[in-house]
C-alpha cells in the first residue's frame, strides 16, 4: 500500500475518532424540545455550533500550509504554482467557513423569521 494513502487512512481514522463523539454530543442545552422530539433548528443550531470549530480549525491548518509552501518555494515556479493554487484553495475555504458560518442567521433575515429564539417558533431557548 501506498505510504500516502496509509498515511491519511491514519489521519482519517483518527480525526474520526476525535471528531465524532463530539459531533454525537453536539446536542444544544439551551434548546428545549417539543414533546418528546427535537425540531429541526436546535438540530441545526447544534451542527453549526459544533462543526464551526472544526472549519476554523481546518483553516487554520489551511493558511500554515501555505506560508510553508510559500516559504519554501524558493523561487520555483513549480513550487510558487503549487503555492498559487494552494492559496486560492485557503481563501475560497475561508470565504465559505465565514459564510457557512452564518447561513442560517442570513436565510432568518432575509425570510423575516429572525426572533430572540433563533427564527424557530416551536424552539424557546433558556436563558
Amino acid at each position: 500500500m501506498n505510504k500516502k494513502i496509509l498515511g491519511l487512512l491514519i489521519i482519517a481514522l483518527v480525526g474520526f475518532t476525535v471528531f465524532f463523539p463530539f459531533l454525537a454530543l453536539a446536542e444544544d442545552p439551551n434548546c428545549e424540545s417539543v414533546g418528546n422530539e427535537l425540531t429541526v433548528c436546535c438540530i441545526v443550531d447544534s451542527l453549526k455550533d459544533a462543526l464551526l470549530p472544526i472549519g476554523i480549525l481546518i483553516i487554520i491548518i489551511a493558511w500554515i500550509v501555505v506560508g510553508i509552501l510559500y516559504l519554501t518555494a524558493a523561487g520555483s515556479q513549480t513550487q510558487l504554482g503549487v503555492a498559487k493554487k494552494a492559496l486560492m484553495a485557503a481563501v475560497i475555504g475561508t470565504v465559505l467557513v465565514i459564510v457557512a458560518a452564518d447561513a442560517y442567521d442570513i436565510i432568518n433575515s432575509v425570510l423575516g423569521t429572525e426572533g430572540d429564539n433563533g427564527g424557530c417558533p416551536a424552539v424557546q431557548k433558556n436563558k
